[in-house]
């Protein structure tokens, strides 16, 4: 999901960055009890979130000098997923995938059009920024764990940056995460200078 922020820079990041929608946060349900799936996970996802998403939306990169992809940032619909059965919660990321994921792209009229889309998630000068309806917080990466399955990419628990605005939660967990990684080299003669944007789909978990 992230790489050093460092990593970025303001040309390429006005690339890929999308200016965040105001939205009225329509979470009916309350997360009483972690869904299943998440228990499964490396890193702990607190019990009762505030809010439980599932995030759908691009990686994004470009080819850089050394003939492999530098990371650049994303662009993701939040879709409120507290309400979600209990029999569908196993297949909920992978139902999802097939469902706005087609030939490669993401179908981003469809995702934003999603009765549960509630937020997003982008980068802004160089920082990850999640809102929910007219809450948000800019995050930093305070833990990593490596997924068990390579094609995946690995878990992460984000903090709430000290300084910034962050009355939406403290932390952010991105967990069971499908898609979003970059092949592992590229053509800077063909490829640089151009955005590769890497559909991905997985668990947004926020807790303050």
């Amino acid at each position: 999901m992230l790489i050093q922020t460092t990593l970025f820079t303001a040309s390429l990041l006005s690339m890929v960055t999308t200016t965040p929608i105001t939205r009225e946060a329509k979470t009916e349900c309350t997360v009483e009890e972690l869904p299943a799936y998440l228990s499964k996970c490396q890193l702990k996802v607190p019990s009762s979130p505030s809010h439980l998403t599932l995030g759908v939306g691009t990686q994004n990169y470009t080819c850089v000098g050394v003939g492999t992809y530098g990371y650049l940032g994303a662009n993701v619909v939040l879709l409120d997923t507290s309400c979600t059965p209990e029999d569908e919660q196993d297949t909920l990321t992978e139902d999802t995938w097939a469902a706005y994921v087609q030939d490669g792209n993401v179908d981003f009229n469809a995702v934003h059009a999603d009765e549960r889309n509630v937020g997003d998630y982008h980068f802004e000068t160089d920082l990850p920024l999640f809102t929910i309806g007219d809450q948000s917080m800019y995050a930093i990466v305070s833990q990593q764990a490596k997924s068990t399955d390579k094609a995946n990419f690995n878990e992460w628990e984000l903090k709430a940056m000290a300084g910034t605005k962050t009355d939406l939660a403290t932390e952010v967990y991105q967990v069971s995460t499908k898609g979003g990684i970059a092949p592992s080299s590229c053509n800077v003669d063909t490829d640089g200078g151009l955005v590769l944007a890497v559909p991905f789909v997985a668990t947004y978990a926020f807790s303050s």
